[in-house]
Order: structure tokens, then sequence, then C-alpha cells
């Protein structure tokens, strides 16, 4: 695996862990909903960082 790849998937892992939690603490809310509209909020808000952009791109619609 590249090195530059390893930050972008821990920021996506984190996004992850931080919706899983989240969701957990809610019952009714389904963790994927969760995870959706964290990086929707994170990516317009803040945008993908520089050094995580390898990483994330990795996940392709």
């Amino acid at each position: 695996m590249n090195r530059t790849l390893i930050p972008g998937l821990l920021f996506l892992l984190m996004i992850g862990l931080v919706a899983r939690l989240t969701a957990s603490t809610i019952p009714t809310v389904n963790y994927l909903i969760v995870t959706i509209t964290l990086g929707f909020a994170i990516g317009n808000t803040y945008g993908v960082p520089d050094w995580a952009c390898p990483g994330v791109e990795t996940h392709k619609f």
C-alpha cells in the first residue's frame, strides 16, 4: 500500500467510527445515514484536506 493513501484512509475510518458512535447513542438512526450526513457536512464546510485526498479518492461513486 502506498504511504500517501494511509492518512486519507484513516480519515475515512475516523469519520465512520464517529458516525457509528453517534448512531449507537440514538437507536432510531442508522449509522450509514449518519456517515453520509457527516461526510456531506465535512466536505461542504471544510472540504477534503490536501493530505487526505489520495486516500479519500480511493472511494469513488
